[in-house]
């Protein structure tokens, strides 16, 4: 009667577990996932459930209650609908493999306004880990094996007069166990220590340092500062300041055509230098005419006086570090050779930076440059996340990369253009680095579960065993004990008395 009770015990407790509403994201120790589950049936010894798999796909499953790794208990609003309910189910006696049954689920009838539950729950983000094993789940399968220990041991106390043989198999049994308890619980820690450190690998952040935000657009500010220097000049009305201002935009071609401002301040340098041509041509002929009324000697003497005019400006320009042919002045209007020598210097500056819009990539530098950090964060972003090879393929196909370091000197010059060529590389080899560590430690952490889950099957094996060598004990008290108290009981009287 008493295995009669334990039975109806048994098939209760697997009626309640359909009717629950509870909704779990379950992973096995062979590494499979499955999400939004609800449980048909759970025993010591098997559990069967409905949920879904890695694709969305609905599957039922019956698997060894020891092989479930995380059992994590989900909000009930991200649920599936309920599977129909089913009769309780008495699990037949275990296999020593893990048994599985997978049947297409029919396709879920929708009506208009309406999808299935498959199409209705939101794809999970999958880390990448291997099928993401949590740290939890080494402590939860020595907790586990703990509490199944303490099971059998509270099992055999029950008992109230154990066989000997018993007796001794349970104590060798529990020597085992015991040593068995200490070996998983050193590889519980290690698989615990090995997923931190792969999720500081996956996860860890990243912060760019060869070139820190706050310069990432220092080539624009640096290009607005040349151009505004250069306006400065311009709307002075003194003419030496309005030479001053050519000397400004010879940066600004030198360095900064890059910016959005270049044209407008190209478009000024040539309108100032036409102005120029014409006004100093204009006292050079004058000058001319006027020497032309002169004797040798006088035309002599004030040469060497021109000669010693320029010569002084030239001294002065060296005394600031600058050199008379590389700088824009004033030419004195009665010096004939200070008139040449600007006239000159114009009409080249002309003649070279006549043609000096034609290339399309002017004014376009800080867009491509915006573009690079675009690129550069959306890599950052996929490596944290973990999705290494992603990030390299998003940074090798990065075509506007290829443009910006192609730039020549005079759009983009080599101290803006090395440091961002710098920092490419610096986060091409983290990510590497990080593949290669992500790897490794993808390896160890396989490993070291492994090992877990080979001596935690064979611990609760043992304690299976030893767990029905007891109740068949207790089974045999139980018929033992009932035959007796039949034997004792009074027989009724026979039927006829002489």
């Amino acid at each position: 009667m008493k295995f009669k009770s334990f039975i109806v015990a048994l098939l209760a407790c697997g009626a309640s577990y359909v009717a629950s509403a509870e909704v779990y994201n379950i992973t096995l120790s062979n590494a499979q996932r499955y999400t939004q589950c609800r449980i048909v049936y759970s025993t010591d010894s098997m559990t069967k459930f409905r949920g879904l798999d890695r694709s969305g796909r609905e599957v039922t499953l019956e698997v060894r209650t020891s092989s479930i790794l995380v059992k994590q208990e989900v909000a009930e609003a991200t649920a599936p609908a309920a599977p129909a309910p089913a009769a309780p189910e008495t699990p037949s006696t275990p296999e020593p493999e893990t048994t599985q049954t997978e049947a297409p689920a029919a396709e879920p009838q929708t009506t208009e306004g309406e999808t299935s539950s498959a199409e209705a729950a939101p794809s999970e983000a999958t880390p990448a880990t291997p099928e993401a094993p949590q740290v939890a789940v080494a402590e939860d399968s020595s907790r586990r094996l703990r509490e199944k220990l303490d099971q059998v041991k509270a099992e055999y106390q029950a008992l109230s007069s154990p066989s000997s043989s018993l007796t001794s198999i349970y104590n060798s049994r529990l020597r085992t166990l015991e040593r068995n308890m200490t070996e998983l619980h050193r590889l519980a820690t290690q698989v615990s220590e090995l997923q931190a450190k792969y999720n500081t690998v996956v996860g860890g952040d990243y912060t760019f340092t060869i070139v820190p935000n706050a310069d990432r657009d220092k080539y624009q500010r640096d290009g607005r500062a040349a151009y505004d220097a250069m306006v400065i000049d311009v709307r002075e009305y003194r003419n030496q300041r309005k030479v001053g201002g050519l000397d400004k935009f010879e940066i600004l071609r030198d360095r900064y055509q890059g910016i959005p401002e270049y044209r407008e301040a190209y478009n000024w340098y040539m309108t100032t230098l036409r102005d120029l041509e014409r006004r100093w041509g204009n006292l050079l002929r004058r000058e001319e005419q006027r020497r032309a009324r002169y004797n040798n000697g006088r035309r002599e003497e004030m040469r060497h006086q021109d000669e010693a005019a320029l010569r002084r400006l030239a001294a002065q320009f060296e005394q600031q570090g600058e050199q008379l042919a590389q700088v824009w002045f004033n030419p004195d209007a009665r010096n004939l050779l200070m008139l040449r020598t600007a006239s000159n210097k114009v009409r080249d500056a002309i003649r070279r930076n006549e043609n000096g819009l034609r290339d399309e990539a002017i004014g376009t530098v800080p867009q491509l440059i915006n573009n690079f950090w675009t690129v550069m964060d959306q890599a950052r972003d996929l490596m944290i996340r973990g999705d290494f090879e992603g990030a390299k393929k998003l940074l090798d196909e990065d075509e506007n990369f290829k443009k910006l370091v192609r730039l020549n000197t005079e759009l983009f010059p080599n101290d803006y253009r090395t440091p961002l060529r710098n920092q490419r590389q610096a986060l091409e080899r983290e990510i590497q680095k990080r593949k290669r560590d992500r790897n490794n430690l993808q390896n160890q952490l396989q490993n070291a579960i492994s090992r877990l889950e080979r001596s935690s099957s064979a611990a609760e094996a043992q304690m299976d065993n030893l767990l029905e060598q007891i109740r068949k004990e207790r089974e045999h008290d139980t018929e033992t004990s009932t035959a007796e108290i039949e034997e004792s009981s009074p027989q009724p009287a026979s039927g006829n008395e002489g």
